[in-house]
């Protein structure tokens, strides 16, 4: 099993050996602030000199300028398509293109969680080694995703779901009293057709379809769309959390991804094999800060960039799944 805490761990270990030896001691928060521009331009050079090109391998990740890898970063700062909650730090929409395509059902439920904050703390991926500010930032991001499901399941007003989806409610001219629920399905019916059509029809992204446990296309049955929502947000299903490593990820921003799962049921097979429990993730981090002894050395270590005040462990026994803060 891929998501199995021992097989996880495994890989973290060969990331982190992998980061040391490609980036030293530079966290993750600087380089990405570093190098990943906001604007849709070529990133291949800075994507093979920067070494990242080692460490994300899929062969579906897109280099050249308008889509590519970084338009996850550059989109999240735009107002979402679909957008369920937000926060300070936080934006947690339903993804366009074929939600939901690695489960077997309750596809609609299928949600991303990722930062939109300019500074700070961000992550390329969670398999790669943190800095304590970005395990943090990590736990605020599940907690983010958390409160999203807690709000989807008592129907919260769109007033109570955050700055984000109340400007995106008004835009849309949807009184900010409505139930989130319905607002979701608002916002999927009333998408505008280039953005459905996407770029293979002449439109805009990658496009949008949602199948229904029927096997058809729902996004614009309206009665199904809405039953679809009430069937798994006002049910007994549990939200799972995941991402996917390096090596199958295709956008370079750290993303969870959240689909409501059957307590007691085995994981669908495509999610066992292709994605990682993110707070099995999140564990084992918290495992090595806390544990790990911290071993000292006799001569002052080299100087260490920084995004956070905190620099980056800078011995192999923590493996630095999570780094521990200097002295």
């Amino acid at each position: 099993m891929a998501c199995s805490k021992m097989n996880i761990k495994q890989s973290m270990v060969d990331y982190a050996t992998m980061w040391q030896g490609i980036r030293l001691n530079k966290s993750q928060s600087s380089l990405f602030r570093e190098i990943v521009p906001i604007d849709a331009v070529d990133f291949s050079e800075k994507f093979r000199s920067s070494g990242l090109s080692q460490i994300f391998t899929g062969d579906r990740i897109r280099l050249g300028a308008g889509f590519n890898c970084n338009h996850l970063y550059r989109d999240i700062r735009t107002v979402p398509e679909i957008i369920v909650y937000s926060d300070g730090r936080n934006t947690i929409i339903a993804p366009l293109g074929d939600p939901g395509r690695d489960v077997d059902k309750d596809k609609i439920a299928h949600l991303m969680v990722m930062s939109h904050a300019e500074d700070g703390p961000v992550t390329f991926n969670e398999m790669l080694p943190s800095t304590m500010g970005e395990v943090s930032d990590l736990e605020g991001r599940i907690g983010t995703m958390q409160q999203a499901i807690h709000n989807l399941r008592s129907n919260a007003r769109i007033s109570d779901c955050g700055e984000k989806v109340v400007a995106k409610a008004e835009s849309m001219g949807v009184p900010v009293t409505m139930g989130i629920r319905q607002f979701l399905a608002y916002q999927i019916l009333n998408m505008r057709d280039s953005v459905r059509k996407g770029f293979a029809n002449g439109g805009d992204g990658p496009g949008y379809k949602l199948i229904g446990n029927d096997g058809s296309d729902i996004c614009q049955d309206e009665e199904k769309v809405s039953g679809a929502i009430e069937a798994v947000f006002g049910g007994n299903l549990r939200g799972r959390m995941f991402i996917q490593g390096p090596n199958r990820n295709t956008q370079i921003l750290s993303h969870i991804h959240m689909f409501m799962l059957s307590d007691g049921e085995d994981l669908p097979k495509n999610i066992d094999e292709n994605y990682l429990d993110v707070e099995v993730i999140l564990e084992i981090k918290n495992d090595f800060i806390h544990d790990v002894p911290l071993i000292r050395t006799r001569t002052p270590p080299p100087p260490v960039e920084q995004v956070e005040d905190e620099s980056l462990s800078r011995t192999n026994s923590s493996r630095n799944f999570g780094h521990r803060s200097g002295d």
